[in-house]
């Protein structure tokens, strides 16, 4: 069954709005790719740094789009 395209989730929306406040609190971001990482040493570093920096996981659309609207809004 082929998907019906409308407007996006509300989680999706939500989800760019907080990328877009990241990325404007913050001097300096890094994007890494995470790709094969095991939960459990994911785990491990979000335990072992959590006070050190801030780590969100999101799709790559997501902040896409976030960085696009930015982009958009700041010339």
């Amino acid at each position: 069954m082929a998907a019906i395209k409308g407007q996006p989730k509300p989680w999706k929306l939500e989800t760019v709005e907080e990328l877009k406040r990241i990325l404007t609190k913050y001097p300096v971001i890094a994007i890494v790719s995470f790709r094969g990482v095991p939960a459990s040493q994911m785990q491990e570093i979000r335990r072992k740094y959590r006070d050190k920096f801030l780590l969100k996981v999101a799709k790559n659309t997501l902040l896409e789009k976030a960085i696009e609207s930015l982009n958009e809004e700041y010339g």
